[in-house]
């Protein structure tokens, strides 16, 4: 089932214990004090509906749920369910497009109309366009969210797709040069995903 973040606020906790006495019944003891009381007050203190709380030491974890996967739903979350991962997918872009710099099959300094769909333009200087690497450092000039209103009826998190971002990049003026300027934009790690999926061949997910 997968929780919506304005369906189910779901918070997912890693916590890495130090120094912890040798024995598989010390780590034991350790993992199931951070699930007790420590993990039912951080669920109480949320005010979440529903949590995934992972705790890891050394070879030894625990994953235990807090509250429901909706409200209502009577169903407490747990390892298997699926939740929104939000701006930790944006380490997983980076580490990606990392990845591929590293075995060549891409260039960091390569740019997104390289990637970008057939007759889609993409605004920029054709001396400093936008690069991979802009887009990755949120320096691409680009808003934090796509600026236009999502269609009536249209199901949460299913809009806007790579068409509709590249559709509306192709009107869209920068207002200062790629590369000179940081600003946080989930746009730019959005057209980031896209093209990593046309230089590899595969869906991003």
């Amino acid at each position: 089932m997968r929780i919506k973040r304005r369906a189910a606020a779901v918070y997912i906790c890693s916590l890495f214990l130090l120094g912890v006495p040798a024995g598989t019944h010390a780590a034991d003891a350790l993992l199931e004090e951070a699930v007790g009381l420590a993990g039912l007050a951080t669920f109480m203190e949320s005010g979440a509906t529903g949590m995934v709380l992972a705790v890891v030491n050394g070879d030894q974890d625990i994953v235990v749920g807090y509250g429901e996967t909706a409200k209502g739903s009577g169903r407490e979350p747990d390892g298997t369910s699926l939740v929104r991962l939000g701006s930790i997918s944006k380490t997983m872009a980076g580490e990606l497009l990392a990845s591929l710099a590293a075995e060549g099959r891409l260039s960091l300094t390569a740019p997104l109309q390289r990637y970008a769909p057939q007759g889609r333009p993409i605004p920029g200087d054709a001396e400093r366009p936008i690069t991979l690497l802009d887009l990755a450092t949120h320096a691409a000039a680009l808003p934090r969210e796509l600026p236009v209103a999502a269609p009536s009826g249209t199901v949460p998190f299913a809009w806007p797709t790579a068409q509709d971002r590249y559709a509306w990049l192709a009107s869209y003026t920068l207002p200062w040069a790629p590369g000179s300027v940081a600003a946080y934009s989930n746009v730019g790690f959005d057209l980031l995903g896209a093209a990593l999926e046309a230089a590899t061949g595969q869906t991003y997910a």
